[in-house]
């Protein structure tokens, strides 16, 4: 059974990974071009480094998506058999299917096409 706290504590712990990795590799890199290579406890070098890894790896946006769209994007796939069909948009349905489907265990896309 895959609750949606568990969902988002495994894309966000890809991101954050994949952020993590960006700002070490930031680092090395600045360490290697420069000549001195500047310390790596300075705080400038670590500010730059983290700004340039942000940009690329903002790990709030993969989760924004996900909530407007229901599409997963995931480098790993998170071993999830599908990658769509995750949210139900609200404002379409009426309330007491709203609240139904609140109620409800989403058995994956497979299982809508079956009537």
């Amino acid at each position: 059974l895959l609750l949606p706290g568990h969902l988002w504590a495994m894309m966000f712990r890809e991101r954050l990974q994949g952020f993590l990795t960006c700002i070490g590799s930031e680092m090395k890199k600045t360490h290697e071009r420069k000549n001195p290579p500047p310390l790596m406890t300075d705080e400038k070098t670590f500010t730059t480094a983290l700004q340039s890894a942000l940009s690329r790896f903002d790990p709030g946006l993969v989760l924004e998506y996900f909530c407007a769209t229901g599409n997963l994007k995931s480098e790993s796939g998170l071993d999830l058999q599908q990658q769509a069909g995750f949210t139900i948009v609200a404002e379409r349905l009426n309330y007491f299917r709203f609240i139904a489907h609140f109620r409800s265990v989403h058995r994956g896309q497979f299982f809508t096409t079956l009537r």
